[in-house]
């Protein structure tokens, strides 16, 4: 049987933190009582890491992209993995011969977002070719010229796609935008990093 520790206050509002996950009885011993004003111990049915496990087992083999349960899963994973390894996945993905170019994936992702996704997405490009624009610029780029913007910073700087990566870890939205098959790259990638 699993126990999580949760702190409560004792006027109510709780639950405040997780102290520790314990396979024992409660062992008040491994709680600092003084930190606290009550300690409650709970049963855990299923930890979060036991639950993504399942979610990313089913992408370790055979077709990702097939599983019709693919864009929930990706929304349940991407909350919850730490940004760093949703980026790992993405670069992974943008870097794929299963999927389209990077330049392309961009322009698409360009072409999906929002005015202040746009900017950022601009301004990171534009950054890795030595350039800038103003936000009206960014509103005003078509994402075919983006995809060809995208093209030119990665000849100049590869690291590029690292960095447009970690910028599409924080909007997981636009990233299912690509697809299925990019979709079923990034899970799997997710699935060998969380094994």
């Amino acid at each position: 049987m699993h126990y999580c520790y949760v702190t409560y206050n004792l006027n109510g509002i709780g639950p405040l933190c997780v102290v520790a996950r314990l396979d024992a009885t409660i062992a008040g011993d491994r709680i600092v009582p003084e930190l606290c004003e009550a300690v409650i111990a709970v049963e855990c049915t299923m930890g979060l890491l036991d639950q993504l496990g399942g979610i990313l087992q089913q992408y370790q083999s055979g077709n990702p992209a097939s599983n019709p349960a693919l864009a929930a899963h990706f929304d349940q994973v991407a909350s919850a993995v730490p940004a760093n390894s949703l980026a790992n996945s993405i670069a992974h993905a943008m870097q794929s011969n299963q999927t389209p170019a990077f330049s392309q994936m961009v322009g698409t992702l360009f072409s999906q977002a929002n005015p202040s996704q746009r900017s950022g997405i601009l301004s990171q490009l534009l950054t890795a070719v030595g350039s800038s624009a103003t936000p009206i610029q960014a509103q005003q780029m078509s994402p075919q010229a983006v995809a060809q913007l995208a093209e030119q910073a990665h000849a100049a700087n590869p690291a590029v796609i690292n960095e447009m990566s970690a910028l599409f870890a924080q909007h997981p939205q636009l990233v299912k935008g690509l697809g299925a098959e990019v979709l079923g790259v990034v899970m799997t990638h997710l699935s060998a990093q969380h094994r």
